[in-house]
């Protein structure tokens, strides 16, 4: 069996799911290293490493899974959307804390109208990505103008603003 290369997984649970970590598979040598990047603080990830088969199928290398918990805690998080100004969808980057409620991340016009609400439900702790497609809760296309997009979480909040252009 010819081994081509290693991939890392990472998931939240003993159990999984385990997503990929790394873009590109690694050099399969011994001993190698992998610095996870993409960690949050103050969670526990387990990693399983899969080699690459010439195939390009991978196979879960047998032994425990390791487990790694990251110093410090998550706090409530709403990057600046991209793009921005936007001609239609935005991506919005958010982060959960550890101890949390549900989540509610909404879209305000300048009068302070709410527009869509993009999501109303408890999410995990840790790091989502969510999109506004660029209309309102009607599904038409919100017109050109300067939006707040609204974080809550608990008694928490985090807004950002945004242009609309069409």
């Amino acid at each position: 069996v010819q081994i081509t290369g290693v991939n890392v997984h990472r998931g939240t649970s003993p159990d999984g799911p385990f997503s990929p970590v790394n873009a590109t598979p690694l050099p399969p040598v011994s001993p190698g290293e992998f610095e996870d990047t993409s960690a949050w603080p103050g969670t526990t990830f387990w990693y399983e490493l899969r080699v690459v088969l010439a195939d390009g199928s991978e196979d879960v290398l047998s032994g425990a899974v390791a487990s790694v918990t990251t110093p410090g805690t998550l706090a409530l998080r709403l990057s600046p959307p991209r793009p921005n100004p936007s001609c239609g969808a935005t991506r919005l980057d958010l982060e959960i804390p550890n101890s949390t409620g549900p989540a509610r991340v909404g879209v305000y016009n300048v009068r302070g109208e709410l527009v869509k609400l993009v999501v109303d439900e408890f999410l995990e702790p840790g790091r989502h990505s969510v999109t506004w497609d660029g209309t309102d809760t009607h599904g038409r296309q919100a017109p050109s103008g300067v939006y707040f997009l609204r974080l809550e979480v608990n008694e928490e909040a985090r807004t950002e603003k945004l242009m609309l252009i069409r």
